[in-house]
């Protein structure tokens, strides 16, 4: 069951930059871009379903930019990864070079993190 949902993740991962309509959200103090796929957001139960991705103005264990799927907490500010692809370009252009889906644990952003301005922008919306 484990190898179906990873192969169908790593299917719509694969396919989802295609569709997407990134929107900058800003850039932190290190120099990373951040972007959200605002059109496909979603809800389930009370949290929303985020497509996040970040740019690396140098490369940062290989990788130039990664795409992941956030769940939010907007009732209380917090946030969590659920996947993450890691890709050699820019844009998370070609074949995700690295891929992470396990569970992580939830995290409130400091108050004046490009996280917290992003978390605060989307719940907003």
């Amino acid at each position: 069951m484990k190898k179906i949902l990873y192969t169908i993740i790593l299917s719509f991962l694969f396919s989802f930059s295609v569709s997407a309509e990134w929107i900058n959200m800003g850039t932190n103090t290190r120099g990373t871009a951040f972007y959200i796929d605002f059109d496909n957001i979603k809800k389930y139960e009370q949290y929303l379903h985020v497509w996040m991705l970040a740019n690396y103005p140098k490369p940062t264990d290989g990788l130039l930019s990664t795409k992941s799927l956030w769940k939010f907490d907007c009732n209380i500010l917090r946030m969590k990864p659920l996947s993450v692809a890691g890709y050699v370009l820019q844009m998370s252009e070609g074949a995700p070079r690295t891929t992470i889906n396990k569970e992580q644990k939830w995290a409130s952003p400091p108050p004046e993190s490009t996280f917290r301005y992003i978390l605060k922008r989307v719940c907003n919306r």
